[in-house]
Parts: structure tokens; C-alpha cells; sequence
């Protein structure tokens, strides 16, 4: 992988509700990659400020801004809780 570029994982959590329902990761917009329960997507992009997001059919994250540097790789979670208020679906940044 070339120190040009960048990595974002994002994890969808095991003990999520809707299991059955994939999530959608969006990046500045740009629909990404989907996410199975209990996944891990993988993705390369270009170093600098980004927004992401994860829907899914009936909800979506708050969006959440970023700032990724050449060679980094930032880990973000997201799980969808019925039990929440409002917004259900969490999305959010645990490392790098």
C-alpha cells in the first residue's frame, strides 16, 4: 500500500440490531462499499478532510467529519440500537 494513500476500516458491531440488513458506508458522499453484520470494510482513499456516513434502509448516521494523513489508517465503528432516541444508527471514530 503506497504511503500516498490512506486507510479507513469501519467495523459493524456484533451485537448490532438488524442484523439481517446491510449498511451502506457513504464517503463525501459516494456510496463506498456495503457491511454485513459482524464485517469490516476496507477502504483506501486520499489523505485529507473527509465526511462519512452509515445508512441503511429506514436510518443513517450523523454525518462525521475528519482529517486523515498520508499512511494513516482510522478505525470507526457503527451499530444500530432500536432502543436509541432520534437517530438509532452510530457511527464513530475509536482510533487514529
Amino acid at each position: 500500500m503506497s504511503t500516498e494513500r490512506a486507510v479507513i476500516k469501519v467495523r459493524r458491531l456484533e451485537a448490532s440490531a438488524a442484523q439481517s440488513t446491510p449498511f451502506t458506508v457513504e464517503i463525501d458522499g459516494l456510496k463506498m462499499g456495503r457491511l454485513s453484520h459482524n464485517r469490516e470494510l476496507v477502504l483506501e482513499i486520499v489523505p485529507g478532510k473527509h465526511t462519512i456516513t452509515a445508512k441503511m434502509d429506514w436510518d443513517g448516521s450523523d454525518p462525521v467529519e475528519f482529517e486523515i494523513q498520508p499512511g494513516e489508517t482510522a478505525l470507526f465503528e457503527c451499530d444500530w440500537d432500536r432502543r436509541m432516541f432520534a437517530k438509532n444508527m452510530r457511527l464513530e471514530r475509536i482510533e487514529g
